[in-house]
């Protein structure tokens, strides 16, 4: 919820959602010059976070 309380009018995120490890489905949310909160789906994913040595570190 925090990243769309940031959104600025005119702005986008692009992010799966649903639980790790499931599947989810991948949503683009978009804030109009009024400030109104307009969201889309794209479908099911499955996220697969990156790994190995340039993988965010654990914890």
């Amino acid at each position: 919820q925090a990243w769309l309380d940031q959104l600025a009018p005119g702005g986008r995120i692009v992010m799966p959602v649903g639980r790790s490890g499931g599947v989810q489905r991948l949503a683009v949310f978009e804030r109009d010059a009024a400030g109104a909160l307009h969201e889309t789906n794209l479908g099911a994913v499955s996220f697969v976070p990156l790994v190995g040595e340039s993988a965010w570190p654990e914890g």
